[in-house]
């Protein structure tokens, strides 16, 4: 059997993951969409770490140190860097946790570290606020709340848009005028909301009533976007 040929076109999109308190299997499941789309690019829409235990909600002693996190965030990471080689990263308002916190503290910029350099990107793992892949803009969506976060986000950027950052979150919206139609995309999540270190992780969320919804979406050609739920 050939070599799976992918189309730099089909462009997997990744939501939260919060590693390490990822959804065990989720890692194999976008793989699995990846090849059943032949999807060559990959973007994950940011929170790809968690950093808990370091952010600005109360911290859980029952917990792992903000070390023990981080130790064990590496050894999951080194699982996504063998899978998806090659991968676009938006940055997510936990990825940048440590940056913040360095800013909150009065460190100058020149004395704070990162985010490829915390976590040993691989060279070919592009990080940064947004990128826009075949017309469509990808970004992590800070600062957007509600259902309809995701078209809003598409709407104020002028441009169709694929987004993370509400776990609850998941599907497209498109919006239409006589010059154009555009879409939203929620792309979902990989976070594992019933593992006790997990829940403990993302207590904050415990009275939402609305749960992370687990999957990913996939992009082809700057068009129709498809959405991928993972059955837990």
């Amino acid at each position: 059997m050939g070599r799976l040929k992918l189309d730099k076109h089909n462009v997997l999109g990744i939501g939260c993951t919060h590693i390490p308190y990822e959804e065990p299997g989720f890692l194999d499941f976008c793989i699995d969409t990846q090849k059943e789309n032949r999807c060559g690019t990959i973007v994950h829409c940011g929170d790809l770490v968690n950093n808990g235990q370091i952010g600005y909600h109360e911290s859980e002693p029952d917990l792992k140190s903000p070390k023990g996190e981080m130790d064990e965030a590496r050894e999951h990471l080194e699982n996504w860097y063998k899978a998806f080689p090659h991968l676009f990263l938006t940055w997510g308002n936990h990825d940048l946790l440590p940056q913040r916190k360095g800013k909150t503290a009065g460190l100058a910029s020149k004395h704070i570290v990162s985010f490829r350099k915390v976590w040993d990107l691989p060279n070919e793992w592009k990080d940064g606020f947004r990128f826009v892949i075949d017309g469509v803009l990808y970004s992590h969506g800070s600062g957007y709340s509600g259902k309809f976060a995701a078209i809003n986000f598409a709407k104020d950027n002028r441009m169709p848009a694929v987004i993370a950052h509400l776990h609850s979150n998941f599907g497209a919206m498109f919006s239409a005028t006589h010059k154009d139609c555009i879409f939203g995309v929620a792309t979902g999540t990989g976070v594992d909301n019933n593992a006790f270190e997990a829940s403990l992780a993302f207590s904050y969320g415990r009275n939402y009533k609305e749960k992370p919804i687990v999957g990913c979406s996939v992009i082809a050609h700057g068009e129709d976007p498809q959405m991928f739920r993972m059955r837990l």
